[in-house]
């Protein structure tokens, strides 16, 4: 049996606060293979700057004539033609030169994490076709790209309140079945006894546990702007790694992405390494794989066996 971990937390003092917002694009399942990649996105605000933020997203609002009140969603944005939201070429270019500027000035940071499921599939052995049958427990863990972004994107939230010395929370927007996988991740990333054989991410549980304080979920009715915009970043993300960005010239979304990311300092969005993933989620890596494999052994018929 492993002896419980004992580390001494970062005992820098606690300044002010810091929310993280979280939104995501694409499909986590692992049985879905529609697309690959899965996209999460966070916005981190200054508590102090949060009201001030969102009331200058309800500003460009109203300046593209689209309802202070309504909340962004980019997909009904730039796809859905019949949705009232919906933004036409000459629109559009304006609303997106709007956002770029408003993230180009505006005090937050941007984090993007994105990981390619089949790299997963490959990781854990899955077989072509596999549904996650079975218990309860293992038709979720069909979800662990879910888990997997969560974690990184908790821990970096950690690390950057550490730096500065401040605690946070976060805000998750609302999405039924997922709220409790996110909750669980959340809890699971406050407990070193998780990584117990990477002792770096157990010492940042730690710092998880002392920093981020509380999360909850919100939909997007009446959300703040961080979730709003936190929304479009996350979709421009996803639809880079699909390289569906260069059809979406005319109405300025490739041109505004170029534009965040050029603020966040990156060239392109990158996708979690093997070596990444392994050391994010080793215990769900291990718990997965093993519960795949007795499946084998038990409906050997159903693999070919």
């Amino acid at each position: 049996m492993a002896r419980p971990i004992q580390i001494s937390a970062y005992n820098k003092p606690m300044n002010g606060g810091y929310t993280l917002y979280l939104d995501e694009s694409g499909v986590a399942n692992l049985a879905d293979t529609r697309s690959n990649y899965f996209v999460m996105s966070g916005l981190i605000v200054d508590d102090k700057e949060d009201i001030e933020l969102s009331a200058y997203l309800r500003h460009i609002k109203r300046r593209h004539k689209i309802e202070p009140t309504e909340s962004l969603h980019a997909v009904d944005l730039f796809e859905i033609e019949n949705h009232k939201n919906f933004l036409t070429s000459a629109t559009s270019k304006l609303f997106t030169n709007s956002i770029a500027e408003f993230i180009e000035n505006a005090p937050f940071k941007i984090i993007v994490v994105a990981v390619d499921k089949q790299v997963l599939r490959r990781k854990m052995n899955i077989p072509d076709g596999y549904k996650f049958k079975g218990s309860k427990t293992h038709k979720k863990d069909k979800e662990v790209a879910y888990e997997l972004l969560t974690r990184k994107m908790i821990f970096e939230f950690a690390k950057f309140l550490n730096k500065k010395g401040c605690l946070g929370s976060i805000v998750a927007e609302s999405r039924r079945g997922s709220d409790n996988l996110v909750l669980g991740t959340y809890l699971d990333c406050q407990e070193p006894q998780t990584f117990v054989q990477r002792k770096s991410l157990a010492k940042l549980a730690v710092v998880t546990k002392e920093r981020v304080h509380s999360i909850c979920f919100a939909t997007k009715v009446g959300a703040k702007g961080g979730l709003e915009l936190a929304d479009i970043v996350s979709y421009c993300s996803f639809n880079e790694l699909k390289n569906n960005l260069r059809g979406m010239r005319r109405n300025g979304v490739q041109q505004m992405f170029a534009r965040i990311k050029a603020d966040i300092g990156i060239e392109r969005v990158s996708v979690l390494s093997l070596r990444e993933i392994s050391g994010l989620i080793p215990d769900r890596i291990h718990e997965i794989t093993d519960q795949i494999e007795k499946r084998r052994r038990d409906f050997s018929d159903m693999f070919g066996g």
